[in-house]
C-alpha cells in the first residue's frame, strides 16, 4: 500500500510539474500576444498620425486647386497664392503661364492624396 501511495505521488509529481510547465508556456504566449498588441496600437497611432497628415495636405491643395480654377490671377499674385503655386509659375505681371497644366497637376496630387488617404483608414 505504501507503495502503491509513493508511485501515486510521483504520478501528481509529474502531472504538477506538467502544468506548470504548461502555465509558464502561457505566460510566455500572453506576453507575446501583449507585446503585438502594444505594436499594433503603436501602428494604429501612426497610421492616424499619417492619415491626419494626408487629410490636412489634401485640404490644402484642395484649396490650392479652387483658387487655380477660379481664375487664380489673385492667388498668383498673392503672397500665399505665390508659395502654394511656386513662383515659378508666375511672370512679373502675376499671371500663370500655364495654368492649365498646373491644374492638371494639382487634381492628380489631389487624387494620389485621397488614394493613399483612403488606404490608411482602411488599415486603421
Amino acid at each position: 500500500e505504501r507503495a502503491a501511495m509513493e508511485q501515486e505521488l510521483v504520478a501528481l509529481e509529474g502531472e504538477r510539474q506538467a502544468l506548470r510547465t504548461r502555465a509558464e508556456a502561457a505566460e510566455a504566449e500572453r506576453r507575446a500576444l501583449q507585446g503585438r498588441v502594444n505594436e499594433l496600437m503603436v501602428g494604429a497611432s501612426d497610421s492616424e498620425a499619417r492619415a491626419h497628415e494626408a487629410e490636412q495636405a489634401l485640404a490644402r491643395l484642395e484649396a490650392e486647386l479652387r483658387a487655380a480654377r477660379s481664375g487664380g490671377d489673385e492667388s498668383c499674385g498673392s503672397r500665399e497664392g505665390q508659395q502654394a503655386i511656386g513662383t515659378a509659375g508666375c511672370d512679373a505681371r502675376g499671371t500663370k503661364p500655364d495654368m492649365d497644366s498646373h491644374i492638371k497637376e494639382l487634381e492628380c496630387t489631389v487624387e494620389s492624396l485621397r488614394e493613399d488617404h483612403a488606404m490608411m483608414v482602411q488599415q486603421l
